[in-house]
């Protein structure tokens, strides 16, 4: 008899979920609360070729008569149908969940965290490959686990990005090592506080294998200890973490590791951060430090991440669409060393901005600010800072291009989701990028 499981959300993950089953012999139904949105779309159709029942959720489906629930990590833990799951005992996981219980053999390093989790997780993959490991990024990167699980080769060690939402349904103990980077406000409108969303975060402990070897942030440790199981080790810039950094060398307490190059040593303290964090789940599988410093050296940090555009006019202008919470601003704009003129909003998350004021003190000449967040930006700021409410981002581009003066940094680092007005975060720093480009100087000839 086939097994008959209920897919609920059917974006990425929930779509590879379906055709996951079904190549495994399962009877699927596929539900989803877009269902006009999206059903037009090649590969629900393809899915209904493969043989899945794709209905929407507002049908009266009984999920008592489901052997299992996959949940998409978008769908809130409130919806109806995982509730009536909940009380049925039926039971509930996510992507992340099903595709690990085909993991094998295979090693698999997980990154969570609020910020940095993409940068590391590619960092990581780009170093194992070039110091003769067969590696791959998988989950919140984008690739979808259960869409690559198949196409893995024996030895092949998955590097897996994972969201707050993947972890909350995640179980099985299949990581050789794990990091947590950080956890800063975000997604609150899903979680109501900090701690219910640090508790999401530190399920990555219950997901480690026997003698894996788990770091933490240690600014996190101290704030979340109670959270935190016996085994564990910190990584961070102070000499009272396992693993630490001045920005010179690379230290496992009083022992030198590696000597950072200066290109390096130079770079903000987030991007030393991430290189501990990476150097950690590269040295439990046995990168040699010569090998992780040449990876690292020729790693090109993914898109819309601080990423230096053109100048004009002696402005410099930068993505950081991906900066999609309180924190993540911060960063951008404490790693410039020059007056920002500061483009933000979109889809607010629920935290307050009112933090920012502290960080943007003699840093911040103006805001620009769009978006369904634009007013309360406004409201919690515009007593410290100009701030100014516009319609688009072309607008703010244009309007902070007229404000700017030679040596200012026009920086687009949102704080908020891109889905008011955008598909995402990248097409966020996509339209930022070609507003940009079709600057023209003002004075007719552009600084070098």
């Amino acid at each position: 008899m086939k097994k008959k499981v209920l897919v609920i959300g059917l974006g990425l993950s929930g779509r590879s979920s379906c055709k996951y089953l079904l190549s495994k012999g399962c009877e699927v139904v596929g539900v989803d609360g877009n269902l006009d949105r999206i059903f037009d779309l090649e590969e629900i159709k393809e899915l209904e070729h493969l043989g899945a029942y794709i209905f929407s959720d507002k049908e009266p489906i009984d999920v008592t008569s489901f052997d299992e629930i996959v949940v998409s990590p978008g769908i809130p833990t409130t919806h109806k149908m995982l509730e009536k799951a909940r009380s049925s005992q039926v039971p509930v996981i996510g992507e992340a969940e099903l595709a690990f219980r085909s993991l094998g053999n295979r090693r698999a390093l997980a990154i969570t965290g609020t910020n940095g989790k993409t940068t590391v997780t590619l960092m990581v993959e780009h170093i194992l490959n070039r110091s003769g490991y067969k590696a791959r990024a998988l989950g919140n990167v984008g690739a979808a686990l259960t869409d690559n699980m198949h196409r893995l080769d024996p030895g092949e060690i998955v590097v897996a990005e994972l969201s707050s939402y993947q972890l909350e349904t995640l179980t099985s103990k299949v990581f050789h090592s794990a990091v947590i980077l950080n956890i800063t406000p975000d997604h609150l409108e899903r979680y109501g506080n900090m701690d219910a969303y640090a508790e999401a975060k530190f399920k990555i402990q219950s997901c480690l294998k026997e003698g894996a070897s788990f770091y933490i942030f240690s600014p996190i440790a101290k704030s979340y200890g109670h959270l935190l199981s016996e085994h564990f080790l910190t990584f961070g810039d102070d000499i009272s973490s396992n693993l630490w950094t001045d920005g010179i060398a690379v230290k496992e307490w009083d022992k030198t590791e590696f000597f950072m190059p200066a290109s390096i040593g130079s770079l903000p303290r987030h991007d030393h951060m991430n290189i501990l964090a990476a150097w950690a789940l590269c040295r439990s599988i046995g990168v040699s430090s010569a090998d992780f410093i040449e990876g690292v050296m020729s790693f090109k940090k993914p898109a819309h991440r601080l990423e230096f555009i053109r100048e004009i006019d002696g402005v410099q202008y930068f993505d950081d669409s991906k900066g999609t919470n309180i924190d993540a601003v911060i960063q951008a704009v404490s790693s410039m060393n020059r007056p920002v003129i500061l483009l933000a909003g979109g889809v607010d998350k629920g935290a307050s901005y009112s933090i920012w004021t502290q960080y943007f003190k003699d840093k911040v000449k103006e805001l620009f600010v769009f978006g369904q967040s634009a007013e309360k930006i406004r409201k919690e700021l515009g007593v410290f800072f100009k701030v100014t409410s516009v319609g688009s981002l072309s607008e703010a581009v244009a309007l902070a291009s007229a404000s700017a003066s030679f040596g200012d940094v026009v920086l687009l680092s949102p704080g908020c989701s891109s889905f008011d007005m955008f598909r995402d975060y990248a097409h966020r720093g996509e339209e930022f990028q070609k507003c940009v480009n079709l600057l023209e100087p003002r004075s007719g000839k552009n600084e070098p």
